[in-house]
């Protein structure tokens, strides 16, 4: 999910006006907090219910999903802001 988003957002980067550029990127970085709050409250509801998902410690997997969101969205925004100046220089 987090992947799919990156993936959108450099499209939507090479595309917008400077205005909505500046929007995106921290609306992008709070999607990926609210997508591991999800996660989290998700996971701390089913072990309330009985329901346990062995992923491992899931701290750490949940610190390994934010920072593989925050790694791929900053390499895509960077790239993604290094093609519009490219194209705007063309």
């Amino acid at each position: 999910m987090i992947l799919i988003s990156s993936f959108y957002t450099f499209k939507f980067i090479q595309i917008v006006n400077k205005g909505w550029f500046l929007m995106l990127i921290p609306a992008y970085f709070f999607s990926i907090y609210l997508i591991i709050e999800l996660v989290n409250k998700t996971h701390q509801f089913l072990r309330v219910i009985g329901i346990y998902l062995d992923f491992g410690h899931a701290s750490v997997a949940l610190l390994e999903l934010w920072l593989l969101g925050n790694l791929t969205g900053s390499i895509m925004i960077a790239y993604g802001l290094y093609k519009r100046v490219k194209n705007r220089e063309s």
